[in-house]
């Protein structure tokens, strides 16, 4: 009985250790992405698109380096979305920059619209609540 219940034990622990791994790992990533999306931003706000699109290129690097852990704990398409919009912003960026019309920035501003709130969704859905629980 006693072996049982260490091991019980043992495993809550290992549960909570991973779910607290999990929360800390996808809250870290999801405030660096939103630092860079705001980067972005001011970027492009600036008419400085071709920053814009080196930095849209630095986070993708760093969202698909990021993301292969979250595959592990969070739903796919939550990440394929974000994985999309980044896609999205740098071809209508690329576009824009090779001779394009103001249409690609309108794709681009729109993206940038959607990104911000998937990363706070992002963020949400690993929060512990009794919404998230249930």
């Amino acid at each position: 009985m006693k072996k049982i219940l260490f091991f019980s034990s043992f495993l809550f622990l290992i549960v909570i250790l991973v779910s607290w791994f999990n929360f800390y790992y996808t809250n870290k990533t999801a405030n660096i992405a939103n630092l860079k999306t705001s980067q972005i931003q001011k970027s492009a706000k600036q008419c400085d698109y071709n920053k814009a699109l080196n930095q849209a290129r630095e986070l993708e690097e760093y969202w698909i380096s990021s993301h292969t852990i979250m595959e592990i704990f969070i739903h796919h398409d939550v990440i394929e979305n974000i994985d999309q919009s980044i896609s999205v912003i740098i071809i209508s960026l690329s576009i824009f920059l090779e001779g394009g019309n103001m249409s690609d920035l309108s794709i681009f501003w729109y993206e940038m619209a959607k990104l911000i709130p998937e990363f706070n969704n992002l963020k949400d859905i690993e929060t512990p609540s009794i919404g998230n629980i249930l």
